[in-house]
């Protein structure tokens, strides 16, 4: 079936399901064991209060012995900033149902594959052109060259990572800028040619440098009895090397071969991460929805090449990002 319509389906199914899902207006003002006792279920290093207030526009900010910033707002959203920097928020839709069966997502951690420097690296072959000249007799010389090099670069990566609990699951992000430090060996294969004619009959071959191209002719000569000799007639250019300058100092050029790393470091130069929290609902055995006050999303489970994945689309059946299986 047509992923849009199999989405446009489950969007139906997924509207009907969710009306249950609306944001409980809160009233009055909780207190701050109450509202560690509600976060207990989606971040298990809240402390002790030892620090609250109220503000003007009725948010309540508390902070524990743990270094971490509590703030509910006046409509029972809290965002948590703990002391490493994070921020974790949950909107006052998210509900975990402790009591709701384990579904085949329970406890389940999927995460987006990480934007890791290419590595891939693939070597020049040696032209055609060189083996014409060996078949023709010409002198080629092969020589393999190592440079050690170090490279220093720095990359943004932005990682997902979704984690099940009953009835909610926690989006985290995670922004980094890194460094990657590399320290590798570099092989070139020179080649040097010898330019110069093959032959001494009718037929010759003749290896011309000029200009930094390298050019095969095949030249035709007539033997003239009276003089004894062979005397040139005409010329055709039959090859000539592509792509590659020829120096013409020594009539060599050089052939990249790959890289062999010997060290690879990597340092997180600095990094933010934020989580939000969603409801979930199962669609069917391979479908489920999460959202919360902000947004709504469908998710797709798969698997390729024994990977189980998780596709995400917007209700509109625009395809986002795909996770990866980490742990059950």
């Amino acid at each position: 079936m047509n992923i849009r319509y199999l989405l446009a389906a489950m969007c139906c199914v997924f509207l009907v399901a969710c009306q249950k899902n609306e944001p409980e207006q809160k009233t009055g003002n909780q207190p701050d064991s109450e509202i560690v006792g509600q976060l207990s279920d989606f971040f298990g290093g809240i402390g002790a209060i030892v620090e609250t207030a109220t503000l003007q526009d009725g948010s309540v900010v508390m902070k524990d012995d743990k270094g971490n910033t509590i703030t509910k707002d006046k409509d029972g959203n809290i965002t948590i900033v703990t002391k490493d920097g994070e921020t974790i928020y949950i909107d006052n839709s998210i509900k975990e149902d402790k009591s709701a069966p384990k579904d085949k997502w329970f406890h389940s951690t999927w995460d987006t594959n990480r934007n890791e420097p290419e590595l891939a690296d693939l070597k020049e072959p040696v032209p055609a052109f060189i083996g014409h000249l060996q078949q023709l007799g010409f002198n080629v010389e092969q020589n393999k060259i190592f440079k050690d090099s170090t490279v220093v670069e720095q990359k943004n990566n932005t990682d997902y990572t979704i984690h099940f609990n009953y009835t909610s699951a926690s989006l985290l992000t995670n922004d980094t800028i890194v460094k990657y430090t590399y320290t590798y060996s570099v092989e070139y294969l020179k080649i040097t040619l010898s330019p110069g004619e093959i032959g001494d009959g009718e037929i010759r071959y003749t290896l011309v440098i000029t200009g930094g191209y390298a050019e095969l002719y095949e030249r035709a000569y007539h033997y003239n009895s009276e003089t004894g000799q062979y005397e040139y007639d005409s010329e055709w250019k039959i090859d000539e090397l592509e792509r590659y300058y020829v120096n013409e100092e020594d009539h060599s050029f050089t052939l990249y071969q790959g890289k062999e790393y010997k060290n690879i470091q990597r340092e997180i130069v600095s990094g933010r991460k934020y989580t939000t929290w969603f409801n979930y609902r199962r669609l069917s055995d391979t479908q489920l929805a999460v959202s919360n006050n902000s947004a709504s999303y469908l998710l797709n489970e798969s698997t390729s090449n024994n990977r189980p994945l998780l596709k995400a689309y917007d209700l509109d059946g625009h395809y986002l990002k795909t996770f990866e299986l980490v742990s059950l």
